[in-house]
């Protein structure tokens, strides 16, 4: 069972991510109120709208520059260039033509018009989507997934109730289910990387917590009668892109792309028969197996190296992934990237003893972390020190 200290470690990124986005978004909402309505449907809003626009198109050409074959950037520039398009249009439509495609006047969002924002959302979940299940998104599920939403709204002209309530919770619950999918996301990362510095599994979460915030955002502007309610949805949807966009180029592959790349194929007949046997009989594994492993680890010390994976272990154990994993977990009672975790922590312990001047980003270089900050916090979480408190204590300890 996770402590709350362990889970503020693994879950520092979103936490912090979460604060400070409500903050804004809170204060945002309470400044927009003393923004002159006129000022904003003139100059405001034509200039977020203009920038959403630079910014996707940018985004999209960006995107274009680092798909390296990559589905799940495909699909994220096919967002933005759908974004863009339709933004292009309601820009047309509002300032060339005089056809309001905004609200701005005192009145509250109708059905239709919370209609139209479902398809904006299924536009929002796509990338999430694809990166949980890989392959799966197609044009013909794309229309499954707003069946209800379109459900919902018939039966509110239909039967002349509001409904608007169910129209704003739908793609929230989208947006939990795809929560429930980060948790197993997690664990299929901690099961394949040594590291999770360097993947997308925190800033996924963290654009899922923004998906969040925007969709709880329109209980505020669809009730709400003050015309300056779209400013904070506005500058939303243009953080979002910048945001997202930013991630996915700088960041790593998610790990269906990698982990599993060129055996995945090979290894499927063998992990369906492993993850058989093993659900019948718990499957003895052969105890030089361990004797193998571990004087591999500390021989070799493949730990060191911060691109160290599951599949790497296939050089002294000749098994697939499936097998892999399950060893590892039955053997030691912890996944791949815990287990990999613990080889660091015990190495950076005899660094800091060895030479007591050495630097934090010294000691995380040389036992594979992906940076200092990372380091720091492993260690913390690991030891409930930090470097330099442990080393004290060590220092306490021999005196």
């Amino acid at each position: 069972m996770k402590t709350l200290r362990n889970l503020y470690f693994d879950y520092y990124h979103t936490i912090w991510f979460t604060l400070g986005l409500v903050v804004c978004v809170t204060l945002s909402y309470q400044l927009s109120r003393f923004i002159p309505p006129e000022l904003f449907e003139d100059t405001i809003s034509p200039m977020l709208h203009f920038c959403i626009i630079f910014v996707t198109v940018l985004s999209a050409i960006q995107v274009h520059w680092h798909i390296d074959g990559i589905r799940a950037r495909r699909v994220w520039q096919s967002v933005l260039i759908v974004w863009a398009t339709l933004e292009i249009a309601i820009y047309i439509l509002q300032y060339a033509f005089g056809i309001s495609a905004i609200i701005f006047d005192v009145q509250n969002l109708t059905s239709e018009d919370l209609m139209i924002r479902n398809l904006f959302a299924l536009l929002l979940v796509a990338y999430p989507m694809e990166v949980f299940y890989p392959g799966w998104l197609t044009f013909g599920k794309s229309t499954l997934i707003i069946l209800p939403a379109l459900l919902i709204h018939t039966a509110g002209c239909f039967l002349n109730v509001d409904l608007r309530l169910l129209l704003i919770i739908y793609p929230l619950i989208i947006v939990g289910i795809l929560f429930g999918k980060a948790v197993a996301y997690r664990k299929r990362c901690e099961e394949n990387y040594s590291s999770l510095e360097n993947t997308s599994v925190h800033w996924i979460r963290n654009y899922l917590v923004c998906l969040t915030i925007i969709g709880a955002s329109y209980f505020y502007i669809s009730f709400s009668s003050h015309p300056t309610r779209l400013f904070t949805q506005q500058w939303l949807i243009l953080f979002l892109f910048a945001y997202n966009t930013t991630q996915i180029i700088s960041r790593k592959r998610p790990w269906q792309d990698t982990t599993l790349e060129g055996q995945e194929g090979d290894s499927c007949e063998s992990d369906e028969s492993d993850n058989a046997q093993g659900a019948t009989d718990q499957q003895m594994f052969p105890p030089e197996y361990r004797d193998m492993l571990e004087s591999w680890m500390q021989e070799n010390k493949p730990y060191l190296d911060k691109d160290f994976r599951l599949m790497d272990l296939m050089q002294v154990l000749p098994v697939n992934r499936s097998y892999l994993s399950r060893y590892i977990n039955t053997t030691y009672g912890c996944n791949f990237c815990q287990f990999v975790t613990n080889y660091r922590i015990e190495e950076a312990k005899r660094l800091l003893k060895k030479c007591q001047d050495i630097k934090v980003l010294d000691v995380a270089e040389q036992t594979g972390f992906a940076s200092a900050a990372a380091f720091t916090r492993t260690f913390t979480k690991e030891t409930g020190y930090s470097p330099t408190e442990w080393l004290k204590l060590q220092k306490l300890d021999n005196s």
